[in-house]
């Protein structure tokens, strides 16, 4: 029986021995009745005559000790019984209410240590997106920087063998070396999904702009505003893939970076993967693409 059936029957049997003790009451007010009467007539004899009063009333009261001496022996057994099955009840019960207690302990510890395992493994996850970051920063910062005045012309080999490695979950994205608006502008680089990201994952090629922690943000104006021009190169005589954006100033990846690079912001849908391995389409020639980056600094007020 599990706890549930447990306690409905300790409330059953609690039940009856309330109606037995009512019981009992009543009667222990009709046997003082009774007695009353008796006890009248008793007077009734002394005073009012009779043969043999003494033994009269000794009858009397042997006959009234018998009948409450039965009428308790037989509730006292009723109620023994009942209180015994009670006791039974009472230690089903708490046997089961120790043993749902344990297990919910147990359960408790299980819990919780699964939860101290998956915090460990999270905060190892993110320190080595940490660790990768900042490898990657240390690399792009030892690249030669090729431009000062906001273009930047991204060569990127390989494609179709990075494109094969993001489709198996392993470099997903690729960044650029960093650049600038000019010799103390806004420090930025380009980033590359050859399998795309976000609605474009699957289907398309990716590119986002990144900005990035100079030494000159002091200097420049937030949120960063700038027109961004995506091109990508079309090395025949066919067209280039062009597309361009002004960011939203509210934006948190438009605001002065806080840590080595904001949240990236561009093309999740610049180009579909089938239209840019196309044969003879001159956007990928020999197994690599040509990705121009144009950042509008006209109107940036210079230091």
């Amino acid at each position: 029986m599990d706890s549930a059936g447990v306690l409905h029957s300790f409330q059953r049997r609690s039940t009856e021995l309330q109606r037995l003790e009512r019981e009992i009451t009543i009667m222990k007010d009709d046997s003082l009745v009774r007695i009353q009467l008796l006890d009248e007539k008793i007077c009734a004899i002394n005073t009012g005559g009779g043969l043999n009063p003494d033994q009269r009333v000794r009858q009397i009261f042997e006959q009234v000790s018998k009948s409450l001496n039965d009428i308790v022996d037989t509730k006292t057994d009723v109620f023994g019984g009942i209180a015994k099955t009670v006791q039974r009840e009472l230690k089903k019960v708490i046997s089961a209410t120790e043993k749902l207690e344990n297990h919910g302990r147990k359960m408790k510890g299980v819990v919780d240590s699964s939860a101290r395992r998956i915090n460990a493994l999270e905060q190892k996850i993110r320190d080595r997106e940490s660790t990768i970051i900042e490898l990657e920063q240390k690399l792009m910062d030892n690249y030669p920087v090729v431009s000062y005045d906001g273009v930047f012309i991204w060569k990127i080999t390989e494609f179709l063998r990075k494109q094969q490695e993001a489709q198996e979950g392993r470099n997903v994205s690729h960044y650029s070396t960093p650049f600038f608006t000019s010799r103390f502008g806004y420090k930025m680089c380009a980033t590359l999904f050859p399998n795309g990201d976000g609605m474009g994952k699957g289907t398309h090629v990716s590119v986002f702009l990144v900005l990035m922690k100079g030494e000159y943000d002091a200097l420049q104006e937030w949120p960063f505003k700038q027109r961004v021009t995506f091109c990508l190169l079309n090395k025949e005589k066919g067209a280039h893939v062009v597309d361009s954006f002004r960011p939203d100033p509210t934006s948190s990846s438009c605001c002065r970076p806080q840590s080595n690079m904001t949240i990236a912001f561009g093309f999740p849908l610049f180009v579909r993967l089938d239209a840019l391995v196309s044969p003879g389409n001159g956007l990928i020639k020999d197994d690599t693409i040509f990705l121009k980056i144009i950042v509008d600094s006209t109107d940036v007020r210079e230091p």
